[in-house]
Parts: C-alpha cells; structure tokens; sequence
C-alpha cells in the first residue's frame, strides 16, 4: 500500500514546474516514519506541498454521538453578578444559570429586610456579641 501510494505521488510530482509553488497542488498523505521525510524531500524538488495528516483512531470512529448542550441549559456553571462599579459576586452552580438567577432575584426581592434596604428603610437592629 506504501510502494503504490510513493508511485502515485512520484507520479503527480513529475508534472509539476520547480519553483512556481503558489499554483502547486496540495498533496495530503498517512505519516510513515522514514518515508514522509523522502516524499517531503521529493515534492519539495518537484514544487508541491506535501502535508501528513493522522488517520482516524477508533476513539474518533466510534465517538460521533457527543451531543452539544444549548448554553441555557448548562449546568455546573461558574458566574459573576456585577453589583456596583467595585462590587461584584462571584459563584458556581450546579443548576442553570437561569435557575440560579431566579434564585438570586427570590433572595433580593423576597425578604422584607432587603425590601426595606431597597427602599432606603435602615432599622436599628441589636447584633450579637
């Protein structure tokens, strides 16, 4: 299989003109060990660009069924709410983004205390020791 793919290439390279390279045919092979540096020497001599490309492993063969996730329903997302100029939050979720956010607006909007820090409302509340 080796010998008739350097015949086949030999072969294209003899109609090539040295030196007009722009025009030349791209010529994509298998790596062998000693035998893509000679077909490399050899298209260099006759003005093609030889490339070698891997062959398809079994991992790439069998594994065609990865199944993208639409951005909306990731999870396991890290994020960054901005709140002011300087002040940001940063976390991770292991639910939606969207999920999370809902969280996060349940949280600001449903206590009375954040309602009242919303509204400008600052009551004199005794801290622990």
């Amino acid at each position: 299989m080796a010998t008739k793919q350097v015949y086949d290439v030999h072969h294209l390279m003899k109609s090539a003109r040295p030196g007009d390279r722009s025009n030349s045919p791209v010529v994509f092979l298998p790596h062998y060990c000693d035998l893509g540096e000679r077909l490399q020497r050899l298209g260099r001599l006759h003005g093609r660009r030889v490339y070698f490309k891997s062959s398809p492993n079994l991992r790439s063969l069998v594994r065609n069924d990865k199944i993208k996730i639409p951005f909306e329903e990731r999870t396991a997302v890290v994020y960054e709410i901005k709140r002011c100029c300087t002040v940001f939050y940063m976390g991770e979720t292991g639910n939606t983004l969207l999920y999370r956010f809902n969280e996060h607006k349940k949280t600001l909007y449903g206590s009375r205390t954040a309602k009242e820090e919303l509204n400008g409302i600052c009551r004199n509340r005794r801290d622990r020791p």
